[in-house]
């Protein structure tokens, strides 16, 4: 990554002064230079910031980072805003050592998932430990478009968590900043992207499935409605499945690939297709534990032991202290990953986590 020159030649896009979130930060700045808040007073809320100065809270965000950031304000013991003290640490953080982290949907929700809370915390640590600050903005509205305002700060980088649009795509790649793309299975020309290595897990998982004597071996993959068709890690996933059986003889026929939208239930007729016993199989390799779920009970239901009838796999994150046998990904160290690559030189290939297989008693042999 070319590092500023002398002059102090600003990356990505140019700041303009009249940036909302710069007026808030003048606007604060003030009250504080005329001694409305003294120091170490803590601030209001940044709701009721929005509402006395007309704004966001989304601005005033922006705008009471800036401050943090120039030393006007600091953290009081408990995590909230202050007025900076006199003598405390007030050095300006370097903008070049600041990263944006776009998530595509509520943050709050977002963490509610095992695998994205760890990929989170990769993230923070790596973040500490590389000594940059992590902007983090997250909406619905990031699927389809880039965030107004946020994109003419000067930063380091910016970090995507989570599918986005091919539109938003190609707006990173006319970025002036590196972008790189956390938890993906691949990226466009000019983008880096930090992922899991789910062709090699899908062909390991697999080669344990025949191992165990199973021949028919039905796929579940998933669909994603922020890409409109099969989610991109289901389909790396496929391509080592797909691969395991042709290197041992078996044919990967059409109507093994199945697929599940995300408001299946164990009796619909995308899940019986697999798990029930007129479907004929003995394992499913399923893309995503909550599948594999109903999977499972939807066998049970119809009355096949699992293991012992019918066997279950699946791909999940190594920290959820998974219930279901499969292939399992530590996802913190993907968020890690993905933060320092930020930092490394352009043109970096991608980095690709591997997989641990776990045993959860779902897999067993092959019934005779």
């Amino acid at each position: 990554m070319a590092s500023s020159g002398s002059g102090g030649r600003k990356r990505g896009r140019p700041v303009q002064a009249g940036t909302a979130f710069r007026r808030i930060a003048d606007a604060l700045r003030q009250r504080i230079v005329k001694g409305v808040w003294k120091p170490g007073e803590i601030l209001p809320s940044q709701r009721t910031l929005a509402r006395d100065l007309q704004t966001t809270v989304d601005t005033v965000r922006a705008a009471t980072r800036l401050l943090h950031q120039e030393g006007w304000i600091a953290r009081s013991p408990k995590r909230r805003l202050a007025v900076a003290r006199p003598g405390g640490n007030q050095e300006p953080l370097d903008p070049r050592r600041a990263v944006l982290q776009l998530v595509p949907m509520p943050l709050h929700l977002k963490l509610k998932g095992s695998d994205a809370a760890e990929l989170q915390r990769g993230i923070e640590d790596g973040a500490g430990r590389m000594e940059c600050a992590l902007i983090v903005v997250s909406s619905y509205a990031l699927r389809t478009k880039l965030p107004s305002g946020w994109m003419d700060m000067p930063q380091s980088g910016i970090l995507v968590t989570g599918l986005v649009s091919d539109g938003v795509l190609r707006e990173c790649q006319k970025l002036a900043v590196p972008v790189v793309l956390a938890d993906y299975p691949s990226a466009p020309r000019g983008l880096r992207c930090v992922g899991v290595d789910n062709f090699e897990a899908a062909r390991a998982c697999t080669e344990r499935l025949i191992g165990m004597g199973h021949r028919r071996i039905a796929f579940l993959r998933r669909i994603s409605f922020t890409r409109r068709g099969i989610d991109p890690d289901s389909r790396e996933r496929q391509a080592g499945y797909e691969a395991a059986l042709k290197a041992a003889g078996l044919h990967a026929r059409k109507k093994d690939l199945h697929t599940a939208f995300h408001t299946e239930t164990p009796d619909s007729p995308n899940i019986r297709s697999v798990a029930g016993p007129r479907a004929g199989y003995t394992a499913a390799l399923v893309s995503d534990a909550r599948t594999a779920e109903l999977v499972i009970r939807a066998a049970r239901k119809a009355g096949r032991r699992v293991p012992g009838a019918f066997s279950v796999a699946c791909f999940q994150g190594l920290s959820a202290k998974p219930g279901i046998s499969g292939m399992a990904f530590d996802f913190r160290i993907v968020g890690e990953r993905a933060l320092r690559a930020v930092f490394e030189p352009a043109g970096a290939p991608p980095v690709r986590v591997p997989a641990a297989w776990v045993d959860a008693g779902t897999a067993g042999p092959a019934p005779t």
